[in-house]
C-alpha cells in the first residue's frame, strides 16, 4: 500500500498492513481495525514529533515460567526488533499516533495496536506460563493525563 501521508511503500508480514510502516499514519479504511478502534486518531492530528521531549511512552515488560521461552517485540513503523528474557523490561520513545506493535512468544506472533499520546505512557505486560501466552495494554486514565507544555 502507498501512504497517502508520506509516500512510503508499506507492506507488513505480518498479515494486513494497517499503519505505515514509516510514518506511523493509518492506511486501513473503515473499521476493520483489529483491536481498540475507539482510540484511533489521525497521526496528523499531533504535532511533529520533535516538540515532545524524549520522555519514554511504551513500556514493555515480560515474565515467563520458563527461562527458554522468550519474548520477541517488533515496531512496525521504526523497525526496532529486541529479544526479551524472563524478566525484562525495556522503554521506547516513539511518534505519537498509531503504532502497531508484533510480539513473539514461542513460536506464536500478536499484534497490538496502540496509540501512542503525549504525556501518557502505554505499559504492555507480556508473560507466557504452562504453554499459555498472556498480553495485557494498560493506558493510564484520562485523569491522570497532563497535557505538555508547548
Amino acid at each position: 500500500m502507498i501512504c497517502p501521508n508520506c509516500g512510503a511503500e508499506s507492506s507488513d508480514s505480518y498479515g494486513v498492513s494497517y499503519f505505515c510502516t514509516k510514518c506511523g499514519a493509518r492506511l486501513a479504511s473503515g473499521t476493520t481495525l483489529p483491536y481498540n478502534n475507539s482510540e484511533l486518531v489521525p497521526v496528523n492530528s499531533f504535532a511533529p514529533a520533535n516538540t515532545y521531549t524524549n520522555t519514554p511512552n511504551l513500556i514493555i515488560q515480560y515474565n515467563s515460567a520458563h527461562p527458554r521461552v522468550l519474548l520477541v517485540v517488533r515496531i512496525v513503523s521504526t523497525g526496532d526488533k529486541r529479544v526479551y528474557y524472563p524478566g525484562d523490561t525495556a522503554t521506547y520513545t516513539l511518534r505519537p499516533g498509531p503504532q502497531a506493535i508484533i510480539l513473539k512468544i514461542g513460536k506464536k506472533n500478536y499484534r497490538r495496536d496502540v496509540v501512542i499520546t503525549p504525556g501518557t505512557p502505554v505499559t504492555i505486560k507480556a508473560s507466557w506460563s504452562g504453554g499459555v501466552s498472556h498480553i495485557d495494554v494498560f493506558k493510564p486514565t484520562t485523569a491522570s493525563f497532563i497535557p505538555p507544555a508547548y
